[in-house]
Order: C-alpha cells, then sequence, then structure tokens
C-alpha cells in the first residue's frame, strides 16, 4: 500500500533495512533458529537490500527487539515483502508458512481503588488518564474470580468496565490491573516463485497511549519449513498516522461501514488481513497522490520564501525556464509572448548522429555491396556462402540473396557471422548446395540505422530554456538586447560578433559580423543563411539584416 504511506511523515514509518533509516543494519536481527544475513541477489528494484534468510533444523526464528517508537500514536503494525526463490524447496514442499508478531515490552500498572461485578460486568475505579476503551488488560491479586485477562469495554470519567460472567460481588482484595498489548501473530502462507514478492503484516498493536516512548519487539518466525527467503522493506509503521490527513479523513467518513469493519475484525482475530479498506484507499488515491506531488513541484516560490536560481529544486517545473518540464514549454512561450520556433543551430536532429550532414549521409547512406558467391551450402538451418572476400559485409547486416537455384536460398537474411571468405546466415530448409550461386547484395536499411539513434534534438531543451528566459524571440523581440541575445546563442566557441547599423548608409539595414570559426558552417567572407534564418524572429520590425563571416 504504497500510496497510503507516502502521507506519513519520516517519524510514523520506520525503514529497517540495511542501515538506510533508523541506524537498524541487519547485525540488529537476532536470530533464534537459522541466520539472517545481507543480500543483494534479489531486491524490489526500489533502492534497497535484501535480508536473506536461512532456516535451520527446517525452521526459523529472528527478531528485532527494543525498537523505540514515539506515544504520539497507540496503534502500530509490521510489514515487509517477501520472496521465495522456487528453487530453494526441498523435500517436496511448495510453500512456506511465516508467522509475523509484534509485541509490547513496555505496560502499564495500575492500582483499583475498587472493583464491583454485577450483571456479567465489572467496573474499577482506576487512573484512566492512561487507559482506552479495547485495550487488553491483566487483573491480578484481587479476589480469586475477578483475576483474569479481559478486553476493556468501556472507559468512562475514571471507571473501566470489562465483560466477566460471574456471580455480582465486590472483590474484597485489590491487587493491580496491567495493561497490555496481545501477542497474536498472524501467519502468511507463501508459495515459492523466484518473480513474486509477498507482502507480510503483523497483528495491529494498541498501546498505551500516556505520551511516552515504547520499546517494541518484531518476531518472525516458521516451523517444518524447508525454504530459504529473502525480506526487504521492513517497517514499522503507526497505523492510524494517515488519519491525521483531512483528506482521508472526509473519504473515511462516507465509505460504507462494513468495508472498514473488515479490517479491523482480522486484526482481532490474528489473522493476516485482507485490509479491503486500506487497499480502496490506497488505489483511490494512486492519482490524487501524483497529483499532490506535481502541486509541490510546480509551486512557485518567492525569494523570500527560499527561491535560489541556482537551485533547481527551489524553482517550479511549471512556470520557471531553468527548470520547467519539457511537456509544458508550448504553454509557457505561449503566456511569456514567446514563439515557439524551429531549432536553432546548436540543435540538431537526433542527439548522437554525426554533426555534419555528409558525414551522416555517408553513414547512413552508405554504397551498396554486392559480391557473387562461388557456393551456397545449407546445413542444419544454417547457409554458409563462400565469397572471395567478405569485406564490407559484418554481422547483423541485412542482405538479399537473388538468382540462386534452387530458388529455396533466395530471400532476405541478417547475417549472423562472417569470416575471411565466408558468411553465414540462419535458413531452414533440407541440406543442399546451389547449382547456381547467384547474387549476395547488402540491403541499404536506412531507416534501420535511423531509428536506433535518439529520438530528441541535441539541445532542443536548453534552446527552449533560453527562448522562455531571455525573450529573444518574445517580450525582447525586435530590440537590440534580443538581436544580440539570438546571434549569441546560435554561435559556437567564443561567439564573437559585431554589429553595424546603418550599414552601406541605410538606416534600416543592420549587418552582422560573426568570426567564421565561431560560426556553423561559416566560410571567410561569406554569408549564412542558417544564422539568418535562426535569429529572423528577433530582428527589428522594418529592418533588413544581412550577415557575413570574417
Amino acid at each position: 500500500m504504497g500510496t497510503m504511506r507516502n502521507f506519513l511523515s519520516g517519524t510514523n514509518a520506520t525503514f529497517m533495512v540495511g542501515g538506510v533509516s533508523g541506524g537498524l543494519s541487519a547485525g540488529d536481527w537476532s536470530a533464534t533458529t537459522g541466520t539472517i544475513t545481507p543480500s543483494m541477489a534479489y531486491s524490489r528494484n526500489d533502492g534497497y537490500d535484501s535480508l536473506f534468510v536461512q532456516p535451520s533444523a527446517n525452521a526459523f526464528e529472528f527478531s528485532l527487539a527494543d525498537i523505540e517508537v514515539p506515544g504520539d500514536y497507540y496503534e502500530y503494525e509490521f510489514h515487509a515483502w517477501v520472496l521465495v526463490p522456487g528453487t530453494s524447496a526441498v523435500s517436496g514442499e511448495t510453500s512456506i508458512q511465516i508467522q509475523v508478531g509484534i509485541e509490547s515490552a513496555t505496560n502499564v500498572v495500575m492500582t483499583p481503588t475498587s472493583m464491583v461485578r454485577t450483571n456479567g460486568v465489572v467496573t474499577a475505579t482506576v487512573d484512566t488518564s492512561n487507559i482506552r476503551q479495547d485495550e487488553y488488560i491483566t487483573v491480578s491479586g484481587c479476589s480469586s474470580s475477578f483475576n483474569g485477562s479481559f478486553r476493556i469495554t468501556s472507559v468512562f470519567q475514571n471507571t473501566i468496565s470489562w465483560s466477566d460472567s460471574g456471580a455480582d460481588e465486590t472483590s474484597s482484595v485489590l491487587g493491580s490491573i496491567e495493561v497490555y498489548a496481545p501477542t497474536k501473530t498472524t501467519t502468511a502462507s507463501i508459495t515459492g516463485d523466484p518473480k513474486n514478492w509477498t507482502l507480510i503484516r503483523s497483528n495491529r498493536l494498541f498501546l498505551v497511549d500516556d505520551g511516552s516512548s515504547k520499546s517494541l519487539t518484531v518476531t518472525i518466525s516458521g516451523t517444518g519449513a524447508n525454504f530459504s527467503f529473502y525480506m526487504t522493506r521492513p517497517t514499522l509503521v503507526a497505523s492510524l498516522a494517515w488519519l491525521d490527513n483531512r483528506y482521508l479523513m472526509r473519504t473515511t467518513n462516507v465509505m460504507p461501514e462494513y468495508i472498514i469493519d473488515a479490517d479491523q475484525k482480522a486484526v482481532e482475530a490474528g489473522e493476516l488481513p485482507d485490509f479491503p479498506f486500506m487497499r480502496y484507499m490506497d488505489v483511490a488515491l494512486a492519482g490524487h497522490n501524483d497529483v499532490l506531488n506535481d502541486f509541490f513541484e510546480f509551486a512557485y516560490i518567492d525569494i523570500e520564501d527560499g527561491k535560489d536560481s541556482t537551485d533547481v529544486e527551489t524553482l517550479s517545473q511549471f512556470v520557471d525556464p531553468a527548470a520547467v518540464r519539457t511537456e509544458f514549454f508550448p504553454w509557457l512561450l505561449s503566456v511569456t509572448g514567446n514563439d515557439f520556433s524551429n531549432p536553432g543551430l546548436t540543435s540538431t536532429p537526433w542527439g548522437n548522429l554525426p554533426s555534419d550532414w555528409l558525414s551522416f549521409m555517408t553513414v547512413i547512406d552508405a554504397a551498396t555491396t554486392t559480391v557473387s558467391p562461388s557456393d551456397l551450402t545449407r546445413s542444419s538451418g544454417t547457409v554458409t556462402a563462400t565469397v572471395a572476400s567478405s569485406t564490407g559485409f559484418a554481422t547483423n547486416d541485412y542482405i538479399v540473396v537473388s538468382g540462386a537455384t534452387p530458388s529455396s536460398f533466395n530471400g532476405t537474411f541478417r547475417i549472423t557471422g562472417t569470416g575471411g571468405t565466408s558468411i553465414t546466415w540462419a535458413q531452414a530448409g533440407t541440406n543442399e548446395s546451389t547449382t547456381v550461386d547467384g547474387l549476395i547484395t547488402k540491403v541499404d536499411t536506412e531507416w534501420g540505422e535511423i531509428a536506433n539513434y535518439a529520438p530528441d534534438l541535441l539541445g532542443l531543451v536548453a534552446y527552449l530554456r533560453w527562448i522562455a528566459q531571455y525573450g529573444a524571440f518574445g517580450n525582447w523581440a525586435g530590440t537590440k538586447r534580443g538581436l544580440e541575445d539570438a546571434i549569441q546563442q546560435n554561435l559556437i566557441n567564443d561567439k564573437s560578433f559585431t554589429l553595424t547599423y546603418a550599414y552601406g548608409g541605410n538606416p534600416w539595414a543592420i549587418r552582422i559580423s560573426s568570426v567564421a570559426t565561431d560560426t556553423q558552417g561559416g566560410v571567410v567572407g561569406n554569408p549564412n543563411q542558417g544564422l539568418l534564418d535562426a535569429v529572423e524572429l528577433s530582428r527589428p520590425c522594418g529592418y533588413v539584416l544581412s550577415h557575413i563571416c570574417t
């Protein structure tokens, strides 16, 4: 139930994995039977290692004791993910039984001032500041018929009550009432499967809400088990901490009671709960959690509230150009008065293609290679062609075989291997050789090769951030600053250039002079139309731009 847990603060969910949080590690687990050690053999891909449990004498038992928890909540539960590799079973067993229990090492003891049983209900006068309805108590040292373990059914002012069949009477001896947490365990039956992790849970532990920290113990055990297994993300959670969230509380108020009751009944019975209510809430809140995360990522923070232009974590992913998500660029550019222009000269298609188009075409549109084999032989599903030289052919190249006899040799194939004078590929068919050898032509697979390149424009994101941030094509378009920013953005190296206004005596002409080595494709003495096209949107209205490489 990941979404539900996302609403807990770090103090309400303690992750006890390999020292990642809480200062706990595998060494903190005490193994009574079997061993428990850190392992990287299996992981749920969530950044946590596993703990490997190896049974001894077909049984295992280990525990984590003295876990300190705050007194802010009085219900806790333990859960973890378990994987039983399918290859670890022996003696014909098909599943493993795991018992998970959590108990408190600190109980509260009270001294009653009176204790009376009437009509099957016992009422005791005690200090009720540290006790709640539904908590468990042990009565001892009183009149014998009053002693035993019970569950509190009512707390009113300075009295508590519980059900207890027996004669109506008053205890003549007043001993003690100890509040305790039941030590029931829940049992999970897990089938060996190297792919599926199973979530195991403990009973829900009710503690005395006296505001002080508590010490808890988690115990995991199994009997008759011939399985080793892996455990990850063992977590101790304040069960009802999520109720602090007002949104969840409102949702709870409109849920059918039977769904909520099903969770509690399973806990009371000491069974492994299905948690229908919690599961429903988890699914219902999945989208809400994404919206909540987006809200915090989109929120705009002012400088006085901690905004730092050098720290993207403080910038909005919706309106800050330095951090905005790529899918929001069209919106951001439109509302800031910028045009969503074609990429500039510093953005080229497919990030890992050759930087210039001549090299690009040489790689993608290579010359066709054709050879005349001296023999084609098919044996055990593999065809071997004998050629004068396999130069020009490589493994995974596609080839077309044509004009061969028998015709079953003809077709398009993918090379599986080459040698000095041989080329091989896979083809099902009878074992035979050609009587007419035909031709082998390497296929030009330029579109397939293009598809293997990165689909994003190299430098596009940086280019769009520049547009949104500096407004050379928007708010500052047509100004000297906007024109200079646009020119500099589309130059390389030192980005050296000068502007000559009223060029040639024309008050409406501006000459751009840039160093040839700083201009992509620049040639000394020649203009560069690509640069002029790239800065067109920043051109002052009514002016004519020209360019020369120096």
